[in-house]
């Protein structure tokens, strides 16, 4: 069991004082892997909503605040998480349901699926292979294979780019995961999340999730090695297969009509610890 503890700072860094605004805030996605219970003594002026694809998040109303005005929002929450190893099916392209293809097999931001490099490999890769499962195996080998580990950077290549330079951290890795899988037919999605290392050490980290007939949603970690498994060291807190990205935090601010952009700033990072409980 995790404890996880999320942090928001949002100060008012111009000259004139900006009436009411609102937060919406990622706190964790559903997975079978894990279970969450809020601790709502924390924080408890928030509206909890449950939104698409199973993320959850909390809605905050914030007051006006006064020039270099500062206030801080905590919200916490304990997730048990367990192993998990998932039996892939055997199954067909034919076993899809068109409204899941049309859906997530788009092409988004950062999943170019109509770049010709992508389409070619896509084109080798089924042709070497002779069942779907098999499919999965050769996407999977190939990303590992050809992309090298990096130390983790603010800037996301996306799937071409980390293709052509061959390197990567888990976003390039599970990016052109999700990539190759789409053009393939096989629908695919982004999770974001945290991976703790050791009691309380963790790192922001991502990894994908791709769609088997008979099975659901199944997560595939490249970066970690994990083939149609997730471990406990893993928190899940959004999923994202509609949009390739989008913030944590989502801040909105009524403002003075002088000012051209919102002067309303907010901490770069939102996890402020994750604690290892005992059971």
């Amino acid at each position: 069991m995790f404890e996880v503890g999320l942090i928001s700072e949002i100060e008012n860094v111009g000259g004139i004082k900006v009436s009411e605004g609102n937060l919406r805030w990622i706190l964790f996605t559903e997975s079978s892997h894990q279970k969450i219970d809020i601790n709502k003594r924390i924080l408890s002026k928030f509206r909890h909503m449950r939104m698409e694809e199973g993320n959850h998040y909390a809605y905050i109303k914030i007051g006006g605040l006064e020039p270099r005005e500062k206030i801080v929002l905590r919200i916490g929450f304990r997730v048990i998480t367990r192993d998990m190893r998932f039996k892939i099916p055997k199954f067909s392209a034919e076993d899809y349901v068109g409204s899941l293809i049309q859906e997530y097999c788009k092409p988004k931001g950062y999943w170019e699926t109509r770049d010709k490099t992508i389409i070619a490999l896509s084109e080798q890769l089924l042709s070497v292979s002779p069942s779907m499962l098999s499919l999965l195996v050769n996407i999977f080998k190939l990303v590992q294979e050809r992309i090298g580990f990096r130390e983790k950077r603010k800037d996301r290549l996306g799937a071409v780019a980390a293709f052509q330079m061959r390197e990567g951290d888990c976003d390039e890795l599970s990016d052109l995961f999700i990539t190759l899988c789409r053009v393939c037919r096989i629908p695919a999605r982004r999770v974001v999340g945290l991976v703790v290392n050791n009691r309380e050490r963790f790192e922001n980290h991502a990894w994908a999730e791709a769609y088997i007939p008979k099975a659901g949603w199944v997560p595939f970690d490249p970066a970690l090695n994990l083939f149609a498994a997730i471990s406990k060291k893993h928190i899940a807190r959004c999923k994202m297969g509609k949009q390739s990205d989008y913030p944590s935090r989502k801040i909105s601010w009524k403002t003075h009509k002088k000012f051209k952009k919102s002067p309303v700033k907010i901490n770069e990072t939102d996890v402020e610890y994750v604690k290892e409980i005992p059971p």
